[in-house]
């Protein structure tokens, strides 16, 4: 599992645990940075995934882009580099079984 610089231990254990009053606060796609480093990161919980990928749709298609698990339970994250905006998106996952 990898850290993020996006969300802290404390609010992906909040999702796990059920204990989040605003799961969207937490969950779901926000627009981070500034500048250069500006882009579209996405948190996903998946309870019995083991991989997840993210497909942009609307203005900004995209190729399905892998998800990098933070937490082995299944919460996932990705960063897109670049978005301006929030875009409309797809999550697709494998359980144990693919």
């Amino acid at each position: 599992m990898q850290k993020s610089s996006y969300i802290s231990a404390q609010d992906i254990s909040k999702i796990i645990k059920f204990e989040c009053s605003n799961p969207p606060e937490i969950l779901g796609p926000k627009l981070v940075g500034e500048g250069s480093g500006r882009g579209l990161v996405i948190h996903a919980y998946l309870p019995r995934a083991k991989q997840a990928w993210v497909s942009l749709s609307g203005a900004k298609k995209m190729p399905r882009i892998e998800m990098t698990l933070l937490h082995a339970q299944g919460f996932f994250e990705v960063f897109l580099p670049g978005a301006e905006e929030k875009h409309p998106y797809r999550l697709e996952f494998c359980d144990e079984s693919g």
